[in-house]
């Protein structure tokens, strides 16, 4: 995704413009790109950067879903496990 750079308040002494972009939500996020100390080649006030932003977590996707659950893999995964269950069960 692109972010566009912003200017900084008019009080702030910092050179730097600040970096604003969408989430995969659609919500605005604004990051400070100098904040952990100068940064050099960010474009002027209005430019546009390439944006890497990874997910608070990742570990929470909500893998029960309907559109999860109705997808091929899980399909594939319940059909292979009824087959095994009823192969199982005839072959006793």
């Amino acid at each position: 995704m692109t972010g566009t750079v912003i200017p900084r308040i008019a009080g702030d002494r910092r050179r730097t413009g600040l970096v604003m972009f969408t989430d995969h939500l659609g919500r605005p996020v604004v990051v400070d790109a100098g904040a952990y100390g100068s940064l050099r080649g960010l474009p002027r006030v209005g430019g546009t950067v390439p944006v890497c932003y990874p997910r608070d977590r990742p570990a929470a996707a909500r893998l029960w879903t309907p559109r999860y659950l109705l997808s091929p893999a899980f399909g594939w995964f319940l059909t292979s496990t009824a087959v095994f269950v009823c192969a199982t069960l005839l072959t006793r």
